[in-house]
């Protein structure tokens, strides 16, 4: 559970800016009435957070995997029944085997063949 007290600043980051960026930067942080350290600490915060943006693609990317499966599953059962068939009529196959017309094939039948 976090509490309200602040965590303790002990570490320092140096950064090098030309003079002029800087008196830009801390002009602007004046008229905002923030520091310098606080900005730069809300800008640290808010690359180190996921973004909204990267929680949508992930949802994104999710939604588009599932509707891939959804039409292969889809697909493969249209295509299943043309899947299924040889190229070959196979009763006239089977005839041939079938020497007795009995509509059964032996061991015999199938070997002679």
């Amino acid at each position: 559970m976090r509490s309200n007290i602040p965590l303790k600043k002990n570490s320092s980051i140096e950064i090098r800016l030309p003079d002029q960026t800087k008196a830009v930067f801390m002009e602007r942080c004046q008229r905002e009435g923030r520091t310098a350290s606080d900005v730069v600490r809300s800008l640290i915060d808010e690359q180190m957070a996921p973004s909204r943006d990267a929680r949508k693609q992930a949802r994104s990317n999710w939604r588009i995997a599932l509707a891939g499966l959804a039409g292969a599953a889809f697909g493969l059962g249209v295509a299943a029944p043309s899947i299924a068939s040889s190229g070959e009529p196979t009763r006239p196959a089977f005839e041939r085997l079938d020497r007795d017309g009995d509509g059964a094939l032996t061991y015999n039948e199938f070997r002679s063949s």
